[in-house]
């Protein structure tokens, strides 16, 4: 799980510093269920 942070804090960064970043929905699906999936396994705690 912390792979998938550090992509998408890498992508965070890219995004804030670039005027032409642009994120595929695939990716972007795939690091929001990863999010997702973070968040629930606290809930599970």
């Amino acid at each position: 799980m912390g792979r998938e942070f550090n992509r998408a804090f890498d992508k965070r960064q890219i995004s804030d510093y670039s005027h032409n970043f642009i994120i595929d929905r695939k990716e972007a699906e795939e690091l929001l269920l990863s999010g997702k999936n973070f968040v629930q396994s606290l809930r599970n705690i």
